[in-house]
């Protein structure tokens, strides 16, 4: 009996100190997860700190990236009317440039045609004068043919040594233009023609107006009174 007490003593005491070992070991772990647990909040809050600001950080990215991308759009609206613009400029530069070349050729035609205008304007300036010059001395000619013959005694008196000099070149080499008189007699050209003028009007000399420059023979009259004073 007293062995046995002894024996559930031993037991009770072993009990109650696994008891007690087990109580300091359960504070122990309490104690450990305690400061785990602790440690492990501090790495969440540590963490969720840093995911917020990987947050604020991705939301500041994607505000940019937003903003950029309403720009691309901004601009890229901006190209296109950009690029309409210049569509339409070099479309007006075309039609612009056709329009000049058009004026152009017609400045050049109608330049062509001025000049042509001029050119026919001094033609008939030189026709009608020409007309004129032959009217008149057809007028001339008829009048000196109604004139009194000069007398043959008389013929040779009012010329002067020059215009004899003329009427002799006349009846020996026949018929000349007053140009190949004036380098036979050495005048101007214009008092050349007036000397020539002279004469015909005077009835000595004939002309010929079929031809340009007119040409002069002498009357058969004056070349046989010139072989009378020469003999």
């Amino acid at each position: 009996m007293f062995e046995a007490m002894v024996f559930l003593a031993c037991v009770t005491g072993a009990m109650l100190g696994a008891a007690v070992y087990h109580q300091r070991q359960a504070r122990k772990i309490h104690k450990e997860y305690e400061q785990a647990k602790e440690l492990i909040q501090d790495i969440i809050v540590s963490f969720n700190k840093q995911l917020q600001g990987y947050e604020e950080r991705l939301n500041l990215v994607g505000y940019k990236t937003e903003l950029a991308v309403s720009k691309m759009d901004n601009m890229s609206g901006s190209m296109g009317k950009f690029d309409r613009l210049l569509e339409k400029l070099d479309k007006d530069l075309r039609e612009h440039k056709e329009e000049y070349n058009k004026v152009r050729s017609q400045l050049e035609e109608l330049h062509i045609k001025i000049h042509d205008v001029k050119k026919s304007q001094k033609e008939l300036i030189k026709e009608v004068s020409e007309i004129k010059e032959a009217e008149h001395e057809r007028v001339v000619e008829t009048r000196v043919r109604t004139v009194i013959p000069i007398k043959r005694e008389k013929a040779l008196a009012p010329l002067n040594e020059t215009e004899v000099e003329v009427l002799k070149i006349l009846a020996e080499e026949g018929e000349k233009s007053a140009p190949q008189i004036r380098t036979r007699i050495n005048l101007s050209r214009e008092h050349t023609a007036r000397l020539m003028k002279k004469l015909y009007e005077e009835g000595y000399l004939d002309r010929d107006t079929h031809k340009i420059p007119y040409t002069y023979r002498i009357k058969e009259e004056m070349r046989s009174l010139l072989k009378k004073v020469e003999s």
